[in-house]
């Protein structure tokens, strides 16, 4: 039996980590032996854990206490706490290369590494297997900013890969105009996505629903659910499309549930006020779209929302102007308010 190691960064909620699990789910386990490491243990918040088959054998790197030190000195940016992070941070690169060889090491014979989210590149000299494979789930123009000499490095790091997979044929085509010698590597896959789950999910307590709610999935709708990232998530796209769509004419409504640190350059995209003067938005824009915030740096986005959602520990002056208020981040307040106002 073949030995297929896979590599991803963790098992907390993101698109990244939902993909790994479909693939997990399809791979003839009676054919592979499958070993899946995670460069960080983060506790309760491996929000994917309970997801990931039984028969994959699932090892963590960095040790919960390690990283759970980092999140906890990177909310103080204080010197000393910037001075601790920085041990830290030394010690936990240094920590994940010799754990991680070391785990390698008692694997036996490797046959494939996938390096699901590109995070084995620094130490990818070091890494012993028959192919190495890696993952590419965003433009590499958009993510490095379209930087030559950030380009130009990435390049150089791909070169080590036997293969290398994009997520659309988009993708693929710009990988090849970037590094024309890899063309030969270059592959796409689209992600699986298991539709009658999201269906049955989506269909569970309709009864349970309030008239508000209702209205609010009575018609078709598009659904973004994302962190807030301006660069890879690429909001400015999603809005600039639906807008020309809704020119020529289509029906359905844009949701858009949205949760991260980076959040200026898209409250500005995605402000509706400005969305009305710039493209002509009618005012029924505003029931077309949810926001989820928790500071002040939320407010024009939460109160020109169709709905405002405020987390429960969110600033006392932004849960004044909140539609709804839902638990604070630690208790899954983003999920709560996805289930309530958008699933169910």
């Amino acid at each position: 039996m073949k030995t297929i190691v896979i590599s991803s960064g963790d098992l907390t909620m993101g698109g990244l980590q939902k993909v790994l699990v479909e693939y997990l789910k399809l791979i003839d386990k009676n054919k592979y032996r499958i070993v899946l490491l995670i460069a960080n243990d983060y506790g309760k918040k491996n929000l994917f854990l309970e997801e990931i088959p039984k028969n994959v054998e699932i090892q963590f790197v960095r040790p919960y206490n390690l990283v759970s030190k980092i999140a906890e000195l990177s909310k103080n940016r204080k010197i000393l706490n910037r001075l601790l992070l920085k041990r830290y941070r030394y010690r936990s690169k240094r920590v994940f290369k010799s754990i991680f060889l070391e785990k390698l090491s008692k694997l036996g014979k490797i046959d494939l590494i996938i390096d699901f989210d590109g995070g084995l590149k620094s130490i990818l000299d070091n890494l012993k297997a028959e192919k190495k494979i890696i993952w590419i789930h965003s433009s590499i123009r958009k993510h490095k900013q379209d930087n030559k000499s950030k380009i130009s490095r990435y390049g150089e790091e791909l070169k080590k890969y036997d293969k290398i997979i994009a997520i659309c044929k988009e993708m693929k085509e710009e990988i090849k105009e970037l590094y024309p010698s890899l063309s030969h590597k270059i592959e796409y896959i689209y992600n699986p996505l298991d539709c009658n789950n999201i269906i049955e999910q989506g269909n569970e307590n309709i009864e349970k629903m309030t008239s508000y709610e209702k209205e609010l999935i009575e018609s078709d709708y598009f659904l973004a659910i994302s962190r807030l990232d301006a660069v890879q998530k690429d909001f400015e796209t999603l809005i600039e499309g639906y807008l020309i769509l809704k020119n020529k004419g289509i029906k359905e409504k844009l949701y858009i549930i949205v949760e991260g640190n980076v959040r200026v350059k898209i409250e500005k995209m995605i402000e509706v006020k400005n969305l009305c003067v710039i493209y002509g938005f009618t005012a029924l824009g505003a029931r077309r779209i949810i926001a989820i915030g928790d500071n002040i740096n939320d407010k024009e986005m939460v109160q020109n929302a169709g709905l405002g959602i405020i987390m429960d520990n969110g600033a006392p002056y932004i849960k004044e102007l909140a539609d709804v208020i839902v638990a604070n981040n630690n208790e899954d307040g983003v999920a709560e308010a996805i289930e309530k106002y958008i699933l169910n």
